[in-house]
């Protein structure tokens, strides 16, 4: 896996100790040689409660050794409306019930993660650690003018995700903002494509995939950053997007409030009407809230605070 947030923990636990990264996905689910290392490990570090986490945890188990699960959102959520979440569904919840349960310490990125947890697994209040992500901001060279009129979507666009992140909405909010470019950034899975670019207005356009310093680049020279979830259990771009003076329209669902400290413009309707005064009233962002915007997203969330709060959970799940 190349998500940031899991570099960024692979490279607090090698400032730990020795970490050999197992990738589920091109590694194998159920190896022997992923058994022996579990086996040997001192500790085993999963993210997500998913399948993919069930031999690492069933090894540790057999050898008494413990466990750490970084859970996402989608372990705990449920959200029956789009079928979104482990919680809610007659099997995985199950799963990642009995992960979660078998867990030394749970990690978990926000207050509202840690209550969509708690009544899922009401006895993990003990060994939960509540750890935001790390923001690492990248100031492009040079800086790029800011833009009132380029809006930006940024989301990896799977079957799910095209429901989560409500594409058909942001679509419809290109289309009654003409004055304005909509850019979607991230990865769309190729059965997709079409469904993505079906009755995109000729203002929007997707780029597909950036490297971080590219999207760094487009959250500076963005004004705002559309973001009309029906769940987030931290929501990574709305807290990336301010750190770099992007202004971020929410939905305000999930963690979405929280991770954005007050800076956001919440809107909490489908109206595309609704989505269209609130970014044509809101820009352009006045240059000293900006600036404290930028501030105060980039001093939360730091790597001290991730690195520290993840020495604390290895510390509990070893039990000193």
């Amino acid at each position: 896996m190349d998500a940031t947030f899991v570099k960024d923990d692979v490279s607090i636990l090698s400032e730990i100790g020795n970490v050999h990264f197992w990738n589920t996905a091109i590694d194998g689910f159920a190896a022997p040689k992923l058994m022996k290392l579990a086996a040997d490990a001192d500790i085993i570090y999963c993210w997500f409660a998913s399948f993919h986490a069930l031999i690492p945890v069933l090894t540790a188990a057999a050898f008494n050794k413990p466990v750490i699960v970084v859970s996402g959102g989608y372990d705990s959520a449920d959200v029956p409306e789009i079928g979104y979440g482990n919680a809610g569904h007659a099997i995985k919840k199950h799963l990642s019930g009995f992960l979660l349960d078998r867990a030394s310490a749970i990690i978990v990125n926000s207050a509202f993660s840690t209550g969509d947890l708690l009544k899922f697994r009401p006895a993990a209040e003990s060994k939960l650690f509540n750890i935001p992500h790390r923001i690492n901001p990248i100031i492009p060279e040079p800086k790029p003018d800011r833009e009132n009129n380029l809006l930006l979507t940024v989301a990896r666009i799977n079957p799910m995700n095209y429901r989560r992140k409500k594409m058909e909405l942001i679509k419809k909010i290109a289309a009654e903002l003409p004055e304005y470019e909509v850019v979607h950034i991230g990865m769309t899975d190729a059965e997709l494509t079409d469904q993505l670019n079906e009755n995109m207005p000729p203002n929007m356009r997707s780029v597909g995939y950036v490297s971080d310093d590219e999207l760094w680049y487009w959250y500076h020279r963005a004004g705002g950053l559309i973001v009309p979830s029906w769940h987030e259990g931290f929501g990574v771009t709305a807290a990336e997007a301010p750190a770099a003076g992007c202004l971020p329209f929410i939905s305000g669902a999930g963690a979405q409030p929280e991770v954005t400290q007050g800076y956001a413009v919440e809107i909490g309707t489908d109206e595309v009407s609704d989505w269209a005064n609130a970014i044509q009233s809101a820009l352009p962002v006045p240059d000293e809230r900006r600036v404290a915007m930028q501030k105060a997203i980039i001093e939360s969330y730091t790597g001290d605070v991730r690195k520290n709060g993840i020495i604390k959970a290895v510390r509990f799940a070893l039990g000193y």
